[in-house]
């Protein structure tokens, strides 16, 4: 088996769609089960993008229990431009996104103020928008995990660190036609023009710095008890079943049909992705955990996505 992804690995470097991967799997006793890199070293530091919203999660949860967040608070004592423009009615599709980029709705809102789609330096230039429900009742994909590094003014930029500049992996990408081979994207900005450090995107990690996150998730160690169980639980509300790609991704992990494949995966295993078509894995069943570490656009390159599943 080890072989074969090997070998589906090297025809996609040689065909030059794949730049360079990283992946890595282990299990419940910290085990690892398999590791490969190539084209870059398990030490590079790659950029993990929405990939750091769990990570932001847990860190929000952490202040949580130790009393320094109380979810009962109202939030506009931190983030006073929260609902400020409170919630989206005059457009048709405001169960959509949270995301201007991500909601035709938003979208259509910005413009007809005379901004433009995710426009702006600062979280507030960007995030400050309209509300698409009430909140608590229900569920979307958005920024909010980008206000969370406005509880605490403290930014980090690796790029700026002597010590790890040179170690921040190239971001490759495809031709318009979605086409190799990959080339430096060089002029791609992964902050999209940000002077804020945004808590839901971008991060920067290795290989292994985020194998031990995970596994620190399959074995609860930095998450209140059951609550990675209630962040995958379905939500109750259409946005869900909109696409399979939500239900998938936000509501259930994976796919219904495709929750228990012997050999490939358990019932309640739970996956994200980054931007940058990284993506992980638990499978809280087998009690394993994995992470495939790419540096590829256009975002979540689907013949590459499809590799995945071979790991």
């Amino acid at each position: 088996m080890a072989l074969d992804i090997d070998t589906i690995y090297d025809k996609a470097i040689a065909s030059g769609m794949l730049p360079g991967v990283s992946y890595v799997a282990g299990d419940k006793d910290g085990n690892i089960l398999y590791s490969k890199s190539m084209g870059r070293a398990n030490s590079t530091m790659g950029t993990i993008a929405s990939m750091v919203k769990i990570m932001t999660s847990v860190a929000v949860l952490q202040c949580v229990k130790d009393g320094w967040l109380h979810l009962d608070n109202n939030i506009k004592s931190l983030l006073p431009n929260i609902g400020k423009y409170g919630v989206i009615t005059a457009f048709d599709d405001a169960t959509n996104s949270a995301y201007d980029w991500f909601s035709l709705s938003l979208t259509k809102w910005k413009v007809s103020r005379g901004g433009s789609m995710w426009s702006g330096w600062t979280v507030e230039e960007k995030s400050t928008l309209p509300l698409v429900f009430v909140p608590g009742t229900s569920f979307v994909y958005s920024a909010s995990h980008d206000w969370v590094g406005k509880a605490e003014n403290f930014s980090f930029y690796p790029e700026q660190k002597e010590t790890m500049a040179h170690c921040l992996a190239a971001i490759s990408t495809l031709n318009e036609q979605g086409e190799p081979p990959a080339v430096n994207a060089s002029s791609f900005n992964i902050r999209f023009g940000s002077t804020d450090c945004f808590r839901g995107r971008p991060c920067w990690a290795t290989l292994y710095t985020y194998l031990a996150f995970l596994f620190a998730m399959l074995c609860r160690d930095l998450i209140l008890l059951g609550t990675l169980d209630k962040r995958y639980e379905q939500a109750l509300n259409k946005y869900i079943a909109q696409l399979p790609m939500y239900t998938q991704l936000l509501g259930l992990g994976i796919a219904p049909e495709h929750r228990r494949i012997k050999g490939r995966c358990s019932e309640g295993t739970v996956m994200w992705a980054g931007a940058t078509t990284s993506m992980w894995f638990i499978d809280p069943e087998a009690r394993t955990y994995g992470i495939a570490l790419c540096q590829l656009l256009p975002p979540l390159y689907l013949p590459v996505v499809e590799l995945y599943g071979k790991f």
